[in-house]
């Protein structure tokens, strides 16, 4: 006959030796991890490289004259109308081309607008999963054309998270609309201003025009890298709102023709009719984090997308490099 009492002590003792197993061999793991985490705050380096010592002796490319010299030379020899701002988020690298020269962020203003949101969410107003109810009629009469138009009309109310979904990842302008009228434009306009972003003209290409403001690439980076940092969300937050952006319908990395394990969280905003093209975001490829805004006047939406894909392989190319940048453009065959 079986002796359960005999059965209940032996896996009692082997549990308890399992644990003592753990705590030995845990203990050397636990000891540094409480050891990074006091260095993280006491200590004089960047508190990420304490926490995560990969981040160390990684050599980012400061030389940043090459590439700025390869990307002035890419947009003369092409007579092409172009802005752009590069930020190596690893070590503050940067270079800046006519990037405060300021356009209408056209659907860039989304990204801003998203962020409200989720502090809304942080507030307690809402929840990712708070269905909204849909009135079409805060959609302006020029965008009830929208093919997105029909499938609001078709659904009374929609959570957050679709709602967010949309206007990021498919860049959905009705969804702009009714997102933009659950919070008060003074917020809006306050988030703007902190991104050094003039308020005036975002929302309104006429207005844009009229209110030249502070619009450049280098301002509209500042919300990238403010996600980036989480310097305005939680993390888990940040990281939600990049975490749309590196999964959009507009796909940067495959239009430039990056490595397959890069990957990019970005988002565009098109003015077509006066023939302006914006797109801000950053690049994630091995150890190496590139944040990115371009902004190319006087193309067709294809032909400035191209010419942004083109800029976004040399940044990326020349940031992974750890060697003097050569001609990126004639080895990639753009010129």
């Amino acid at each position: 006959m079986v002796d359960k009492t005999k059965i209940f002590k032996y896996c009692y003792h082997a549990l308890f030796l399992l644990l003592i197993i753990a705590f030995i061999y845990g203990l050397p793991y636990h000891i540094e991890y409480v050891k990074a985490q006091s260095m993280a705050k006491t200590g004089l380096l960047d508190q990420h490289v304490y926490l995560d010592k990969n981040l160390a002796k990684t050599f980012p490319n400061y030389d940043t004259n090459s590439i700025q010299t390869a990307v002035e030379g890419f947009i003369a020899k092409n007579n092409y109308n172009v802005s752009a701002y590069m930020l190596n988020l690893r070590n503050g690298a940067n270079f800046g081309i006519n990037e405060k020269e300021g356009s209408f962020p056209a659907s860039l203003n989304k990204l801003p607008l998203a962020m409200l949101i989720m502090e809304e969410v942080e507030a307690g107003r809402f929840k990712l999963n708070t269905k909204i109810a849909i009135d079409v009629s805060v959609i302006p009469e020029e965008y009830q054309s929208d093919i997105t138009a029909d499938y609001y009309q078709q659904n009374q109310k929609l959570p957050i998270h679709t709602l967010l979904e949309n206007l990021l990842q498919k860049s959905d302008n009705s969804a702009f609309w009714i997102l933009l009228s659950l919070v008060s434009e003074a917020k809006l306009d306050n988030l703007l201003d902190y991104f050094s972003i003039d308020p005036a003209g975002t929302m309104s290409y006429d207005r844009s025009i009229q209110y030249a403001g502070k619009k450049g690439p280098k301002s509209l980076a500042n919300i990238f890298s403010s996600l980036y940092f989480s310097n305005v969300l939680e993390p888990d937050h940040s990281e939600y709102l990049l975490g749309l952006l590196a999964n959009t319908t507009f796909d940067m990395a495959k239009l430039a023709d990056l490595p397959a394990t890069a990957k990019v969280a970005h988002k565009y905003g098109s003015y077509k009719e006066a023939k302006i093209f914006q797109d801000c975001g950053i690049i994630y490829y091995e150890k190496t984090r590139t944040l990115y805004c371009i902004t190319v006047r006087n193309q067709d939406e294809d032909s400035a997308a191209s010419t942004t894909a083109s800029i976004v392989q040399a940044l990326q190319k020349s940031t992974a490099q750890k060697r003097e940048l050569l001609d990126v453009f004639a080895e990639i065959g753009h010129i």
